[in-house]
């Protein structure tokens, strides 16, 4: 009876610990306003969804290209994890080379494959001024955010596209990963 006992004790518990509230919006935004790149950040809530977003978007420098992380928190507390590369040009880059790839510390992770968007904007091919805007978004399991955020040295590779991260970016992974451990 007394591990009977135990036991639903045990179950309540863990529930309890896994049923942990998302933090609130103000909390997230009082957070974020001790980062030292806050402006990069943005947060939004959908009641409809119950889903809290956060999200960090740096330009990389190199014509119309952008790498950012965002976070998804679920009512119930859960988050998602996703790494976001856009890449701008007047051609495709990324019809077929999808899979994120980095060297964390000298180790070699596969990131996985990620979700491709895309539009084509200008006057047409025959006047020579496309642009191609496309957007790949990776989710990210717990150990490989975790693994972006701490790396002393972190390289990305994209297709053809190779993004060594400054020390700004990795501090903005840790920033997005100290909002899910508070």
């Amino acid at each position: 009876m007394k591990r009977a006992l135990a036991l639903v004790l045990l179950l309540f518990c863990v529930a309890g610990y896994a049923q942990s509230p998302a933090p609130s919006v103000e909390t997230l935004k009082a957070q974020i306003k001790t980062f030292k790149n806050q402006k990069r950040y943005g947060v939004r809530y959908d009641k409809f969804t119950d889903v809290t977003t956060v999200w960090f978007r740096f330009d990389l420098n190199e014509g119309g290209r952008r790498l950012g992380a965002i976070l998804k928190f679920t009512g119930g507390g859960d988050a998602t994890r996703y790494v976001v590369y856009e890449d701008r040009g007047s051609d495709w880059q990324h019809l077929e080379h999808r899979r994120l790839y980095a060297l964390i510390d000298g180790e070699r992770v596969d990131l996985g494959l990620g979700e491709r968007d895309s539009k084509v904007s200008g006057a047409g091919y025959y006047r020579g001024n496309v642009s191609v805007w496309e957007s790949l978004t990776f989710p990210i399991n717990a150990d490989g955010f975790d693994q972006l955020a701490k790396g002393q040295s972190v390289e990305l590779k994209i297709g053809r596209r190779e993004i060594k991260l400054k020390d700004e970016h990795r501090q903005a992974f840790r920033d997005l990963l100290s909002l899910m451990n508070p």
